[in-house]
C-alpha cells in the first residue's frame, strides 16, 4: 500500500510546474533585508529558505528579488515552516507574472495557462521578434507577430493556398492602396468570404506553433481583459498542441542520449494524465509497452515503425506530463495504456448538464459520496475511485466549455483530489470521519489546511471577479465568488473581507461576523474589516461592540473615513 506522504508527493496539483533550482535572492520583510535562496520556483511561485526568523505568517506581503529569475515584485506568503538551518517560505508572485524561456519551458506555460483560466495576453520577445498570444478564460483564442513570415500571406504561400503570383501581386496592392490583405485576396478570388475566417484562425495557429523554436527570449503575461481584434476564435488543447509541436523540434540525438535507458511510467496525477490529446495509430501501440518496467530503449525495439518518432514521441508525452520517468524505489502506476486511450462518449449538452448537476451537491455528497464510496473503502478502491471520477471531471478534457462551467468543473476537480489526500491519510480519514458523526459534510471538509489542494492563481481571480460584481452592487453573485476564493485559499484576509463585506450587505449580518473574523485572524490590526465589524455590529444594534471596533480601527488609522461616519451614526442613534 501507498502510504499517504508518497502519494502526495506523487499527485502534482499544481497549475504551474515546480522546478527545484538553488539561486541567491534577497527578501525585504518586516523592515529588514534577508538573505536567501530559492529551493524552488514555477511561474506563479517561489519556495525559499530565508536565513534567520524574519516576522512573517501567513497572508504577508513582502519583497522578494532573484537576479537570476528576473524576479523583482512582491510575493504573498501561502506557509511558513521553522527549520534549524532558516524559516522556509512559499510565496505567490503578485503582478505580472514573467520570465526567460532558459527557466521555463512553453509547454509549462501554455499548461499553466489553460488551468488558470486567466484572460489577458502573452507577449514574447526574442530579439527583435515580437509576438502576442490572446489568451481568454485559459484558452488560446489568437496570436498576433511582427515577423514577416507570419503574415497572412507567407502562411497562405507556405500552405499552398495561393499561388506564387497572385502572392505576389496581393503583396503589391497591400503596399499601393493599404488595404487588409484579407480583404484583397478575397477580391482576387483566392478565398471566398466565408474562408477568410479559417485562414486568420490557420496563421494565429502556426504563430503559437513558431513559439515551440524558441530556446532563449522573455516572455510576460499581463493579465486583464484585452479588445477583440479579429474574429479568430481558436480553441486549442495545450496538451494536443505540446505533443504535436513537441514531436517536431525534438532533437532526436538529446533525447536518445538522456532517455534511453529510462523506464517510463503514466503519471500519477490525474489532472496530467487524462488530458485532450489526439493520438495516431502509431501512438497508441508505442503507449501500449508504457508499464512502469520497460527501458525507453526497449520500446523502441518493439514498436514497429522508426526508432527516432518512437522516441520523439516518448519525449513530447513527458512533456505533456502524461508520462513520468519512474526513479528507483517509486510505485508503479495503478492507470494502463487502456485507461488513458478510452474516451466516455458524452455529448456537450449532457457533459454540462453533469458539471452542473455535481457542482450543485458536491459538498452534500462529501467526501466519500463524490467518490462514489463505501465509508469502508480500502485504500486501493479510494485511488481506484479517484482516478476514475478524475476522468470523467477533468478540466482539460473540456477545455472548450464556457467560463462559468469551466469555473464549476475546477471546484469540483479540486474537491475530488482533496477528498483523495483525506481518505487515504489514516489520521486524517479518521478526524474527518469523526466530524461527520457530529456535523454536517460541508462542516468537516479543510480539517487540516496544510493536507488540502490550494489553488492560489485561481483564488486571486474569483476574488478579482468578486470585486467586479460587488462593485455593481451584485452582492448574491460576490459572496458566491468569494466564498470559491477561500475555499481554493483561505489564508488571505481580503478574500474573508470580501465575503464578509458582501454578506453585510445581504442583510446576513451575523454570517458576516463570522467571515469578518477569519479576516481579522490574518490581518489583526487591519483598520477596514475593524470598520466593517463595526458596521455588522450596528446592523445588529450592538452598539457598545461597533463603538469599541469603530474606535480601534481609528486609533489605526485616524483619517478612516468610513469608522468616523460608524462614530456618528452612533451618535445618532443614541441621541434618539
Amino acid at each position: 500500500m501507498r502510504d499517504y506522504k508518497e502519494a502526495k508527493d506523487l499527485l502534482d496539483i499544481r497549475i504551474f510546474r515546480r522546478y527545484p533550482s538553488e539561486y541567491d535572492a534577497v527578501i525585504h520583510a518586516d523592515g529588514n533585508r534577508y538573505g536567501a535562496r530559492t529551493l524552488s520556483y514555477s511561474l506563479s511561485g517561489l519556495s525559499l529558505l530565508v536565513d534567520g526568523s524574519p516576522e512573517m505568517g501567513r497572508g504577508s506581503i513582502i519583497n522578494v528579488k532573484v537576479d537570476e529569475l528576473e524576479i523583482d515584485q512582491k510575493g504573498r506568503v501561502i506557509w511558513v515552516s521553522k527549520m534549524s538551518s532558516g524559516t522556509n517560505v512559499g510565496l505567490v508572485r503578485l503582478g505580472v507574472l514573467n520570465g526567460l524561456f532558459h527557466h521555463y519551458r512553453i509547454s509549462d506555460i501554455f499548461i499553466g495557462l489553460q488551468r488558470s483560466l486567466l484572460t489577458g495576453i502573452l507577449h514574447i520577445e526574442v530579439g527583435d521578434v515580437y509576438k502576442k498570444v490572446y489568451i481568454r478564460d485559459g484558452n488560446m483564442i489568437a496570436a498576433w507577430s511582427n515577423q514577416s513570415e507570419d503574415q497572412l500571406g507567407e502562411v497562405l504561400l507556405r500552405e499552398k493556398i495561393i499561388d506564387h503570383d497572385k502572392y505576389i501581386e496581393a503583396g503589391e496592392i497591400e503596399k499601393k492602396i493599404g488595404a487588409d490583405y484579407a480583404s484583397i485576396v478575397v477580391e482576387m478570388g483566392v478565398l471566398k468570404p466565408n474562408e477568410v475566417k479559417n485562414a486568420l484562425e490557420l496563421q494565429s495557429r502556426r504563430i503559437i506553433e513558431s513559439l515551440f523554436r524558441y530556446r532563449d527570449g522573455r516572455f510576460r503575461f499581463v493579465e486583464g481583459k484585452f479588445a477583440d481584434e479579429s474574429d479568430v476564435r481558436l480553441k486549442i488543447s495545450a496538451a494536443n498542441l505540446i505533443f504535436n509541436e513537441i514531436k517536431k523540434t525534438a532533437d532526436v540525438g538529446m533525447v536518445s542520449k538522456y532517455l534511453s535507458d529510462a523506464i517510463v511510467d503514466f503519471s500519477h496525477a490525474p489532472l496530467d494524465l487524462f488530458q485532450n490529446i489526439k493520438f495516431s495509430k502509431e501512438d497508441r501501440n508505442m503507449l501500449s509497452y508504457v508499464d512502469g518496467k520497460t527501458r525507453v530503449s526497449e520500446i523502441t525495439k518493439v514498436v514497429s515503425g522508426d526508432d527516432s518518432e518512437t522516441l520523439k514521441s516518448i519525449y513530447a508525452l513527458l512533456e505533456a506530463r502524461i508520462i513520468r520517468i519512474r526513479h528507483k524505489g517509486e510505485k508503479q502506476s495503478i492507470i494502463s495504456s487502456a485507461d488513458v486511450l478510452s474516451k466516455d462518449k458524452i455529448s456537450s449538452e449532457k457533459m454540462i448538464e453533469r458539471i452542473v448537476d455535481i457542482h450543485s451537491k458536491y459538498m452534500e455528497l462529501g467526501y466519500y459520496g463524490v467518490l462514489d464510496i463505501k465509508e469502508s473503502a480500502r485504500y486501493d478502491e479510494i485511488e481506484k475511485a479517484y482516478f476514475k471520477v478524475s476522468r470523467e471531471f477533468h478540466p482539460d478534457l473540456h477545455f472548450e466549455l464556457d467560463e462559468d462551467v469551466k469555473n464549476k468543473l475546477t471546484e469540483v476537480f479540486s474537491y475530488i483530489t482533496n477528498a483523495y489526500l483525506t481518505l487515504i491519510d489514516p489520521i486524517a480519514r479518521k478526524k474527518y470521519d469523526d466530524c461527520n458523526k457530529e456535523y454536517e459534510f460541508i462542516q468537516c471538509a479543510d480539517l487540516e489546511q496544510d493536507r488540502v489542494t490550494k489553488n492560489s492563481e485561481l483564488a486571486r481571480s474569483k476574488y478579482d471577479e468578486g470585486m467586479a460584481l460587488y462593485k455593481n452592487r451584485n452582492y448574491d453573485k460576490a459572496s458566491q465568488l468569494f466564498a470559491t476564493a477561500i475555499y481554493f485559499d483561505n489564508t488571505v484576509a481580503e478574500y474573508h473581507h470580501g465575503y464578509g463585506s458582501s454578506l453585510r450587505m445581504l442583510g446576513r449580518l451575523r454570517d458576516a461576523l463570522s467571515a469578518l473574523k477569519g479576516a481579522l485572524d490574518l490581518s489583526p490590526r487591519n483598520a477596514v474589516v475593524l470598520t466593517e465589524i463595526g458596521y455588522a455590529f450596528l446592523g445588529l444594534d450592538m452598539h457598545k461592540r461597533a463603538l469599541s471596533n469603530f474606535s480601534y480601527a481609528l486609533k489605526i488609522d485616524p483619517e478612516n473615513k468610513n469608522a468616523k461616519m460608524g462614530l456618528e451614526m452612533l451618535k445618532k442613534e443614541k441621541g434618539k
